[in-house]
């Protein structure tokens, strides 16, 4: 058995507490890895057990990778993550009321499935586990086609889009980027054939889950890694010149390469949702933006008029124009915390962000700090919410994972 994890890993040897990282990792960054997992539970007749994978994977995780979580989890971190729940728990529905029905629906959720999130970040320690990220990341990219492939088959019941093509799967492909970053980190390293394979594989994926948000997150971190923080060990001006000069050539071809590509897609059954976005000029339009101006509009002004200490938990809810969140990370906490609270704790993540930076800066791990910030943070400028968005808090654990920056 240890000999097969080896072989898979890309590992000369793997110990008990590697092995229960997998674990959680897979868990944490592949959040739909038990699909394929319970085929094989079906195969034997054991469909309605498939709901113990996640949990089983992360019970003998933590029991495999106990060293390593105990080194990596400080008092201060369990308090933190306690005073956080308390202070929702009991504060939000006494002072705002209004939020009450929100609150309880999505409580329990938050913090029994994404806030405790934030330990797995705790745990990361890129230098170390380099080699198992892009293992898990691997394992992403092949879930996500053998998923798609099932979608295409009719094998799973799915709400289907325009002209009976596959819908937007956004939250499919924002868990997506994460194992892409990964691979393209990887590919420019070591130069693994399965590498280039997966990560084009994940790529071509990603533009046909017809979701506008993913894309432009992928768009930033194609250009910010290779043309800032790629690391070129010689003649690094040119090679950055020459990959800014691609992005332009790419970028002027773009609607010739999208027509050619519209037919296979439409063939397959995909969503064409984003490459009519782009020839159509509504990819970056607000105006085109299902809403979203809309949507900022009517949360900021209740801003302006709240008495700086918020609505209360999820309360952007309450002045958007569906009941959805507001699409965007800062003025939904300014939203619920108010321009006093909301503004500390953005300035607190800035600083820690920033901070984090400069430590990863002299080390190789400044690509990672990149891959975390563009799939754990970004995502939430778009198109989605930090209460459903357990990455957001693996990159929260990520920025507190050393030490001297906890403090």
């Amino acid at each position: 058995m240890n000999k097969f994890f080896c072989t898979i890993t890309g590992l000369r040897s793997i110990s008990r507490a590697e092995k229960g990282r997998i674990l959680l990792y897979l868990v944490a960054f592949v959040p739909m890895i038990y699909k394929l997992i319970s085929p094989f539970f079906i195969i034997i007749g054991m469909a309605s057990y498939t709901v113990v994978i996640i949990p089983a994977m992360v019970i003998l995780g933590i029991i495999m990778a106990w060293s390593n979580l105990r080194k990596s989890i400080r008092g201060l971190h369990i308090l933190l993550y306690f005073l956080t729940v308390l202070i929702l728990l009991y504060s939000s529905p006494i002072f705002q009321p209004r939020a009450i029905l929100l609150f309880n629906e999505n409580f329990w959720p938050f913090i029994s499935s994404v806030l405790p999130f934030v330990f797995v970040g705790l745990l990361i320690d890129y230098k170390r586990d380099k080699y198992l990220l892009r293992f898990v990341a691997r394992i992403g990219v092949i879930e996500q086609l053998f998923w798609q492939m099932c979608l295409l088959a009719g094998l799973v019941q799915t709400e289907l889009g325009t002209a009976d093509s596959l819908g937007e799967q956004m939250e499919i492909a924002y868990q997506l980027l994460f194992p892409i970053f990964i691979l393209y980190n990887s590919l420019t390293k070591d130069k693994k054939i399965i590498d280039v394979i997966l990560a084009i594989i994940g790529t071509t994926l990603l533009f046909l889950m017809g979701a506008r948000g993913p894309i432009v997150v992928y768009a930033i971190f194609v250009v910010g890694y290779f043309v800032f923080f790629r690391q070129y060990n010689k003649y690094a001006l040119l090679k950055r010149g020459i990959a800014i000069t691609l992005f332009a050539a790419f970028y002027y071809y773009m609607e010739l390469i999208i027509l050619a590509i519209l037919p296979i897609a439409m063939t397959l059954g995909f969503s064409t949702r984003v490459f009519d976005s782009i020839l159509d000029d509504k990819m970056v339009n607000m105006e085109e933006s299902s809403n979203r101006d809309n949507f900022y509009a009517s949360v900021i002004e209740e801003i302006k008029n709240d008495n700086g200490f918020g609505h209360g938990w999820l309360s952007d809810r309450l002045f958007t124009p569906d009941g959805m969140y507001v699409h965007n990370f800062e003025l939904e906490i300014l939203c619920q915390l108010g321009y006093i609270a909301g503004g500390l704790l953005l300035i607190m993540l800035f600083y820690l962000i920033c901070k984090r930076f400069f430590y990863d800066k002299r080390l190789e791990a400044i690509s990672f700090w990149y891959i975390m910030l563009c799939s754990g943070f970004f995502a939430l400028q778009f198109s989605y919410t930090y209460v459903k968005y357990p990455l957001f808090f693996i990159f929260i654990g990520y920025l507190l994972s050393n030490r001297k920056i906890t403090n």
